[in-house]
């Protein structure tokens, strides 16, 4: 068996392993509408119909951990585009879109209407990159905003950067090169008065 094909197989093993281990309880909703203002509160979770994706894209269940789902990248240029139509589900103004951070994430760009408005490492929590092999951490907030015209339609979009990412780990006193890896997601979008 090649090399390559070695740390392949065995990186999909410890991927793995953590998986199965992992007891980060994910976040099934998102927290109340802040402001207490009336009207109806919208949540669009990664499974529902409407996601429009370019590149490859999969979706990851979570729901046997009492969670939900994650829509998953790790091209650069890939993107996932979620359209609120102003009659159909925008009747509010602000916005907020939850992600899952993860060790082996990268960096994700958020556009609202086409306007890119953020660029986050999903790999790094408060400023901090997250240790090797460390727990996921479910429903983080990554943008929070506002729609600049509630009598139009609106479009969110996530595009994987291509970049973040571990780098360089240690396993076992060997160092693997996996500065390919720079996964991004999403799991919802709330919008609320």
């Amino acid at each position: 068996m090649k090399r390559t094909a070695r740390i392949t197989v065995l990186l999909a093993l410890v991927f793995f392993l953590m998986a199965a281990m992992t007891t980060t309880v994910l976040a099934k909703k998102p927290p109340p509408d802040p402001t207490g203002g009336g009207g109806a509160d919208i949540t669009v979770q990664a499974n529902e119909a409407g996601w429009v994706t370019s590149g490859t894209w999969q979706l990851e269940n979570y729901t046997a951990d009492g969670g939900s789902y994650i829509l998953v990248a790790n091209d650069a240029g890939a993107s996932a585009t979620y359209t609120f139509i102003k009659d159909l589900k925008v009747k509010s103004q602000k916005i907020d879109v939850y992600a899952s951070k993860y060790w082996l994430s990268g960096d994700v760009q958020v556009r609202i209407d086409g306007v890119l408005v953020a660029t986050v490492s999903l790999d790094t929590v408060g400023g901090v990159k997250m240790a090797p092999f460390s727990a996921p951490l479910f429903g983080q907030l990554i943008y929070s905003g506002t729609f600049s015209n509630t009598n139009s339609n609106h479009t969110v979009t996530l595009t994987a950067v291509g970049s973040g990412g571990p780098g360089i780990v240690n396993i076992g006193g060997i160092d693997y090169n996996l500065s390919g890896l720079h996964f991004v997601n999403v799991q919802y979008i709330h919008t609320y008065p």
